[in-house]
């Protein structure tokens, strides 16, 4: 049986006297009354310790006392200890590698070994700590060894290892059978968003064509209806469109990187002006500002805010668009600011739910699912969105995105 090489530490200091020897060490002039009772007190010790312990001649690798405990562990009689040397015994079979440690513990002083595997009596192994060190004790050296049974700290490990590579095994079967899921759910998705976008094509075409050719024949009712007819069906084309960017992101895998949200913003703005020219919009963009997330993301939170940002300050004659960063409490916290039509705080908490608006269709169009969008990739940075504003005054949405990694 080859045992693990030990670890190699200078000489420690005496750990304390072993119970055979006590009297020896004992300082003179204590009353032999006292002294019996010193003795009497570390002989307890000795048998009640619930690790084993084996005293060794430092000379001549005799074993000179060894306590019950190790008896039970090991199953040997204290006769079959005693008088021997460690090699001796059967527990140590390796009789070379016993001498190499004896050895070493003759020159260091000390020697450790974490798993030793030891025979018992009865034939099997026991895997034991080892901690030997040689100390000593008024003009006789002695080594000490403390051998603890780590059997169930074994069985333990390896039982906590099974259970891990099994809810490994569990979490990458889930994972797959949910990637399979998403995937299913994609593919309806964009097959129930392709056919219902067909027919909601042919509405709006259809509706065209009637209104166009029939302007001059139909009454003005006639053609507001049609108008109203391809307007919603419009609308029901973008929902669609809204439904499934909000399904996508929250399956999206993110590639964070730091990101120029200035930038950003500027882009966003850029496109906005080219779509929905809105007179003499004063947008105020703070330079610098830094932030560490998924950049295709990130333009879709800052599309979202300034277009309900242009979207609720158009019937404002000089709009004034803000977007900029400050610190509440330690944190980075950005924030879109206008000064439009605004919304009653009292209903702050519908923002950020899908389909949820404070503004009919006809003051202004849109899903209510954008801020739900918005909502998501916050949260998925790690971070969180809230808003505050007043009718009539505008409103201010302020958003984080976590630490960066």
């Amino acid at each position: 049986m080859q045992y693990p090489q030990p670890e190699r530490r200078p000489s420690l200091p005496p750990a304390g006297a072993p119970p055979g020897l006590l009297a020896a060490d004992t300082p003179p002039g204590l009353p032999g009354e006292a002294l019996r009772r010193s003795e009497s007190r570390y002989r307890r010790l000795f048998e009640a310790a619930q690790d084993g312990i084996l005293l060794l001649n430092a000379g001549s690798a005799q074993i000179e006392d060894v306590n019950p405990y190790l008896i039970r562990m090991l199953g040997y009689s204290h006769a079959e200890f005693l008088g021997k040397k460690l090699w001796e015994v059967g527990a140590f079979a390796d009789v070379a590698q016993s001498k190499e440690m004896f050895s070493r513990l003759q020159t260091d002083g000390y020697v450790r070994y974490d798993d030793l595997p030891l025979k018992t009596k009865a034939g099997g192994s026991l895997p034991v700590e080892f901690v030997s060190n040689s100390y000593d004790c008024a003009g006789i050296q002695v080594i000490q060894c403390n051998i603890r049974d780590i059997s169930e700290r074994k069985a333990a490990a390896a039982a906590l290892l099974l259970a891990k590579a099994e809810l490994e095994e569990q979490v990458a079967r889930r994972t797959l059978l949910l990637e399979r899921a998403n995937r299913e759910l994609d593919s309806f998705s964009y097959s129930v968003a392709h056919d219902l976008r067909a027919p909601l094509r042919a509405i709006i075409g259809f509706s065209n064509i009637v209104v166009g050719d029939n302007c001059d024949k139909l009454s003005a009712e006639s053609l507001r209806h049609l108008q109203r007819i391809a307007a919603s069906a419009e609308l029901m084309t973008m929902l669609i469109d809204d439904l499934l960017d909000l399904a996508h992101i929250s399956r999206q895998v993110m590639q964070p990187v730091d990101i120029d949200l200035s930038a950003l913003a500027l882009q966003a703005a850029q496109a906005l002006i080219l779509a929905n020219p809105l007179g003499a919009v004063q947008l105020s963009v703070q330079p610098g500002m830094q932030a560490h997330g998924d950049a295709r993301l990130l333009r879709i939170v800052m599309d979202n805010l300034l277009g309900n940002a242009w979207k609720f300050s158009a019937r404002n004659p000089a709009p004034h668009i803000e977007v900029g960063q400050g610190v509440r409490d330690g944190e980075t916290v950005f924030f879109v600011r206008d000064d439009g039509a605004g919304f009653d705080m009292a209903y702050a908490g519908k923002l950020f739910g899908a389909f949820e608006r404070l503004h009919s269709q006809e003051e202004f169009q849109g899903t209510g699912i954008g801020l739900s969008i918005v909502q998501r990739i916050c949260v998925k940075h790690g971070g969180r969105i809230w808003a505050e504003g007043e009718v009539g005054k505008g409103a201010t949405f302020y958003f984080t995105l976590g630490a960066a990694p």
